[in-house]
């Protein structure tokens, strides 16, 4: 059995066949995403990350960043958000 990723818990609470579950709601976590300030902080530790440069205060603000990345920008595999 392969191990549990956060989009297959995600893909068990919502699912788009789930009566009830409206279209906007479906939009509105698809538009999930960080703001600028954020953006830019994920792309300096992003490169920091390439530089094996990070420090172990980045490295945990980074795994945060990308662990609550929306479920579904990781599942197409972009690795930040727009």
């Amino acid at each position: 059995m392969k191990p549990l990723t956060e989009t297959d818990v995600f893909e068990q609470i919502v699912e788009p066949r789930q009566p009830g579950f409206f279209i906007e709601s479906a939009r509105a976590i698809l538009d999930l995403g960080f703001n600028e300030d954020a953006v830019n902080r994920i792309d300096e530790l992003a490169e920091k990350n390439r530089q094996w440069t990070l420090s172990s205060v980045d490295r945990e603000d980074f795994e945060k960043y990308l662990r609550l990345t929306p479920p579904t920008k990781v599942r197409f595999g972009i690795t930040c958000c727009f």
